[in-house]
């Protein structure tokens, strides 16, 4: 089978901060099917190359801007980047014609099978359109709010929402709300067929070695994302100078980089938070380790709200228990039943004092219940191992795509009865 991906989101060289879920899934995928040729398409950038083969996985690179200097509307995240700079709109007419332009050769020239479409817009979109004019079925992945902004706008918006969910021979969804918002765009008539379509499953976890020698200090507390709003540190760092003013002091760290790590580091300079900066591979892995115990704060922003950050997952497969906001969305997923009870869970992210008692119930945790808490969350979420968790993802397409193509014999057939 040949598959083409697209995504807004794909590191760009090595050691890029760019998330590389997309790159670890298709890579997993190439594993589990090794006759199977993969191709993802992905915006370029200054520095990036424009193709590179790894195996049986290609990339390539399309460019959509004159010129590479200067602000890209794809990186880090388009949504973000149209929030900081509105004129950044600009570049979108040329994103969408060279991503659709870039595809469409891309199924007739390779003779694709199936496209995989990450994020609904513009991916998805982009997907709909080289469906309807050459036939080839494609998937949709949504990971965040890009569905709820179509179902909150006009009524194009809406429609094109509809139409694209219908379309699809799968709809992946990290989370349960993703999901309602999908089946309450569509008439009540066609919920029931698109539920045999509608799998809510999260990204995986590609597990890495901690170095021998960690260089890393050992702390109580640790974090690793993107440091920009939505994940709520600043409320954090109010959270921790109140446990100070209780008289609980603690080490944290927050790994990572964005927008706001001047702002964050300014704020935490009176209670020696460390940031260690952006981190990968043996790197990251011997930060997560030196962690005794995590924190996501996650809150909404403008209705932008997180999937479900794979980071979380990360810290639960570590068996690392963890204080969780509800917008981590933590709680859609399938073993939240099974796990709650490991976590320190805030209901309201804006809540300091909640905040607050959430981080002393994580520290003041004994010994023997922490440990046998690890081995517990260990166990349950190793399910979330891109080794195990890409079987599901590659039976739901299989799945789909041979109910696909039966159809379309049955469809054939009757035609040729009819005659």
């Amino acid at each position: 089978m040949r598959i083409l991906f697209l995504t807004s989101t794909l590191p760009r060289w090595p050691g890029d901060q760019q998330a590389n879920f997309v790159g670890e899934q298709v890579a997993a995928w190439s594993q589990v099917r090794p006759s199977d040729e993969l191709l993802i398409v992905a915006p370029h950038d200054k520095g990036a190359q424009r193709r590179e083969v790894h195996g049986k996985v290609e990339v390539f690179r399309f460019r959509y801007r004159l010129r590479i200097a200067g602000k890209s509307l794809a990186y880090p995240a388009i949504l973000p980047n149209l929030r900081e700079s509105p004129a950044l709109i600009l570049q979108l007419p040329g994103f969408l014609l060279a991503l659709f332009w870039t595809a469409f050769k891309a199924v007739r020239q390779r003779r694709i099978d199936v496209i995989y479409a990450h994020w609904v817009v513009p991916q998805g979109l982009v997907a709909w359109l080289v469906n309807r004019l050459t036939g080839v079925p494609y998937v949709l992945q949504n990971h965040s709010s890009d569905l709820a902004v179509l179902a909150k706008g006009g009524k194009l918006r809406r429609w094109l929402g509809r139409k694209m969910l219908l379309g699809c021979t799968t709809f992946f969804c990290v989370n349960r709300t993703q999901a309602e918002v999908a089946l309450a765009m569509l008439h009540p008539v066609e919920r029931a067929d698109f539920h045999r379509r509608l799998v809510v499953l999260p990204m995986g976890v590609d597990m890495g070695q901690a170095s021998a020698d960690s260089p890393f200090t050992p702390v109580d507390l640790g974090t690793i994302s993107r440091l920009s709003r939505k994940k709520g540190l600043e409320q954090a760092l109010a959270a921790f100078d109140l446990l100070a003013a209780r008289g609980t002091i603690c080490r944290v760290a927050m790994a990572g980089d964005g927008e706001d790590r001047a702002r964050l580091e300014a704020l935490a300079e009176p209670l020696s938070v460390q940031f260690p900066g952006f981190l990968a591979g043996e790197r990251k892995w011997a930060f997560m380790q030196s962690c005794k115990a995590f924190f996501f704060t996650s809150q909404a922003v403008n209705g932008d709200v997180e999937g479900l950050p794979v980071s979380i997952l990360e810290a639960l497969i570590l068996g690392k228990t963890a204080a969780l906001s509800r917008d981590t969305m933590v709680e859609h997923l399938p073993e939240w039943p099974e796990i709650k009870d490991c976590v320190a869970f805030v209901a309201d992210p804006s809540d300091t004092a909640a905040l607050a008692d959430a981080f002393e119930q994580v520290l003041s945790q004994p010994e023997e219940l922490r440990r046998a808490r690890e081995d517990r969350l260990r166990a349950i979420m190793s399910r979330y191992l891109w080794p195990r968790l890409i079987l599901e993802y590659v039976d739901a397409v299989e799945t789909a795509i041979a109910k696909n193509a039966t159809q379309g014999r049955s469809r054939e057939s009757h035609k040729t009865s009819s005659v």
